[in-house]
């Protein structure tokens, strides 16, 4: 295998600009998703519209996401990159006018994540043309890093901006990075496309004859649909459990909220980034598919080992109690560090499954298709991950966390014997060729 080295790819200046774009873009997003929460729990009082809010960011990928991956392998994606980021940034002026209107925010959010559906796809499809063939994966880790950091830090920076500054300063914050994403693709090379005049009476069956193009290569080609499928299974994976910490700090491990940051997000947040950071080199020892399929069944034991251990630690800790042992307290403590350890490596599998499933859609997507197949993939994750995230809640109130995390897990087992009979039958018909 051809050696791969970061510094080759941050060498690479039409890279480093399209990077700075997706970091800056990245941090406002997450940025924002954390005050829309804030603020509309804060102006209802209740989560069945904080469930709105959700359902009006995810929407988007789901209703225009195909469509936007289409018109990315049509027209320049330099321009959509970079009108996309300006737009954005005029929606933030929208959000500060409708500061104290929880309806017009949701509404905003909308539009924002509309717009999504032409930068994400765009983005992801400009990578191969800009760093060779085996620089991809690293490529690749680079861009995962930055979205398991640019989480961190939206989701993190948040909270002391509104402390120090008010409540309006992430709005300005995030104005600014996206005027920077802008100016950084702007800077870009054009892309080279072919002529495309828009016909506003035959644009809707192009559109639909593109998209259907889009699915039916998914379909046939085996090869870019288990790695789209594999992303979009662990994004509904971390939106469900996103949706389930609140319920699972204070009925399942019986400690303050507050504590989740350090107990689940932080550690796992610390699991991504170790993973975007030494998935290039796992990747020249092991075959992608191999990663992706071990992360996975990792994912799923680790999922119902988290949901169980709590109740285990609690009955040693009881019988501790009974036999006047003294030890409980440790217990305790050693229920939380195994949680947060178990949390780490949950991150890390997560890792493990995006990035090398990404390079084999890459690798085996051909360029006029990428838009299309990174629109579908956007919308894939949002639609996977829109009913279990409206589903959480409702079977956590019903049943228990624990449950729906145990579920979860099976689920993920389940997705994994599948990804396994696959790439047994392929490489069977591999070797018998």
């Amino acid at each position: 295998m051809a050696k791969i080295y970061y510094l080759t790819v941050l060498r690479n200046q039409n890279f480093l600009k399209l990077w700075a774009s997706q970091i800056f873009s990245q941090i406002s997003m997450h940025m924002l998703n954390f005050v829309l929460i804030m603020r509309i729990f804060e102006l209802t009082k209740t989560s069945i519209f904080v469930s709105f809010l959700a359902f009006c960011i995810g929407a988007p990928s789901v209703l225009f996401g195909l469509i936007g991956g289409s018109l990315v392998d049509k027209l320049d994606r330099r321009q959509i990159l970079f009108f996309s980021n300006i737009l954005q940034a005029t929606t933030i002026i929208l959000y500060i006018f409708a500061f104290n209107h929880p309806g017009m925010l949701c509404l905003t959010a909308f539009i924002y994540n509309a717009l999504n559906q032409l930068y994400l796809p765009a983005e992801g499809a400009m990578i191969p043309s800009l760093v060779k063939k085996r620089e991809l994966m690293t490529a690749n880790s680079l861009f995962m890093l930055t979205i398991y950091g640019a989480y961190i830090g939206g989701y993190t920076l948040a909270g002391p901006l509104i402390q120090i500054f008010g409540k309006l300063f992430p709005f300005y914050f995030t104005f600014l990075f996206l005027t920077l994403a802008a100016a950084a693709v702007f800077l870009l090379p054009e892309q080279k496309v072919k002529p495309f005049k828009i016909h506003y009476k035959t644009i809707f069956s192009k559109v639909q004859r593109t998209v259907q193009e889009g699915i039916g290569f998914l379909w046939q080609r085996k090869e870019v649909l288990y790695p789209t499928l594999s992303i979009s299974v662990a994004y509904m994976t971390i939106s469900t459990i996103l949706i389930l910490i609140p319920a699972f700090t204070s009925h399942v491990l019986k400690i303050p909220l507050e504590a989740s940051s350090y107990i689940i997000v932080g550690p796992a947040a610390i699991g991504m980034l170790i993973g975007a950071i030494i998935v290039t080199h796992l990747a020249k020892k092991y075959r992608k598919s191999t990663l992706t399929t071990i992360a996975v069944f990792s994912g799923g034991i680790i999922l119902i080992l988290m949901a169980t251990l709590p109740y285990f630690g609690r009955f040693i800790k009881f019988i501790l109690i009974q036999n006047n042992l003294g030890f409980s307290f440790f217990v305790m403590l050693n229920a939380l560090i195994l949680t947060a350890v178990l949390a780490t490596v949950l991150g890390f599998a997560n890792a493990l499954t995006v990035t090398p499933s990404q390079t084999l859609i890459h690798e085996n997507t051909p360029h006029h298709f990428r838009g299309r197949i990174f629109g579908s993939l956007n919308m894939l994750n949002n639609l996977v991950a829109f009913i279990p995230v409206i589903l959480a809640g409702f079977l956590a109130d019903l049943f228990s966390v624990a449950t729906v995390f145990v579920i979860i897990g099976i689920l993920l087992i389940a997705f994994g014997i599948k990804r396994v009979r696959y790439y047994q039958n392929q490489n069977q018909e591999l070797s018998s060729s």
